[in-house]
């Protein structure tokens, strides 16, 4: 589960893994095929916090992948900032 979206500071991804040692990627792309957040380690179980309030207002896509190869892609609105 990935929210709030729109989010304007934090995206929070959770997620429940068959098993502790399965573990997340994720990475944030611009529409135009830009890397801007590398890929980084997510808790096997539980909430996850992306901070988000350095990028511009639009859309992104969020890509989250597990050690066997596979791989789901979220579209996320970047608000700004209240």
């Amino acid at each position: 589960m990935v929210y709030p979206n729109p989010a304007s500071q934090v995206v929070y991804v959770e997620y429940q893994a068959p098993t502790q040692d399965d573990t997340l990627t994720a990475a944030i792309w611009d529409l135009q095929g830009k890397q801007l957040l590398e890929s980084v380690p997510l808790l096997a179980i539980g909430k996850n916090a992306l901070e988000v309030q350095h990028l511009p207002s639009g859309i992104y896509l969020l890509r989250l992948s597990d050690p066997d190869g596979n791989h789901a892609t979220v579209k996320i609105v970047k608000s700004k900032c209240p």
